[in-house]
């Protein structure tokens, strides 16, 4: 009897077993870390740029002789060089949209010069080099988990020499600089990118963005002024007119950022 008893109880316990097994509730699988853009970062960035210049009479020349304001002295012409530098920046992510803010320094070596048109002397020369730039600037990104598309805008500062010299064989010598100015100038950026985050807290971007001084479009003067009240070394010549300087690039270039993780744990998909 007893083992009869025990039998029908294994039995029992061998038919309900599955059946209570498949009413039992599902564990839910563990969440999947999706990558978030949100923290500081720090990095360097390099690349070329290609700009154009134009130079343009304010109307006095050293005091003595006169021409009239807005007169060209050289026709537009190219400024083309390599740049590198540094770049730091915070973003906040808040569902796709990424908001952030950048700063970046760099050092130029990008120039271009032209010959002095009429009325001005063809036999002189006229440069506009750049030797830094900087810029502080507001990001809006769309983020696809490791992907990051971006625009940016703000304001761009950099670094002006001015200079004219004489092409002559009399003095001063050939390709001497008559006179030579140093002008700091603030102006606006603007441009796109995209960048994707590669493994342990790097990524890799390229951008391109235009940068305008003063770029004069529409026949106005708008720029940066250059020899006011030239010196002595110019004599009464006309071509050391004090200047209107006209300048606007694009800049293309890569970076590689390390990003430091300052928010409170990772950003998880929810299901």
């Amino acid at each position: 009897m007893n083992k009869l008893l025990i039998g029908s109880m294994a039995l029992a316990a061998v038919i309900a077993g599955p059946a209570m097994a498949a009413d039992m509730p599902l564990k839910a699988p563990p969440p999947v870390p999706v990558f978030s853009w949100t923290g500081c970062y720090a990095g360097i960035q390099g690349g070329y740029g290609y700009g154009r210049s134009k130079q343009t009479s304010a109307g006095a020349t050293n005091g003595v002789a006169n021409v009239t304001a807005g007169q060209d002295i050289t026709p537009w012409f190219n400024m083309i060089g390599g740049m590198g530098g540094g770049e730091l920046g915070c973003n906040y992510q808040i569902g796709l949209w990424v908001w952030g803010i950048e700063i970046d320094a760099s050092s130029v070596a990008k120039e271009g010069q032209a010959q002095n048109i009429a009325p001005f002397t063809s036999t002189w020369i006229t440069k506009t080099s750049e030797r830094w730039n900087a810029s502080a600037r507001a990001r809006l990104g769309y983020a696809q988990d490791k992907w990051l598309w971006y625009i940016t805008g703000g304001a761009i500062w950099a670094g002006f020499d001015i200079n004219t010299a004489v092409m002559t064989t009399t003095a001063p010598a050939p390709g001497q600089p008559v006179n030579i100015e140093r002008r700091s100038r603030v102006g606006w950026v603007v441009g796109f990118g995209t960048e994707y985050a590669v493994a342990y807290g790097w990524s890799v971007k390229w951008e391109t963005l235009y940068a305008d001084w003063g770029s004069g479009n529409g026949g106005s003067s708008s720029g940066f002024r250059a020899f006011d009240g030239v010196g002595a070394s110019c004599g009464t010549s006309i071509n050391c007119t004090n200047r209107d300087v006209r300048v606007y690039e694009w800049i293309s270039r890569v970076g590689l950022n390390y990003k430091f993780d300052w928010y409170p744990g990772p950003v998880v998909a929810k299901y």
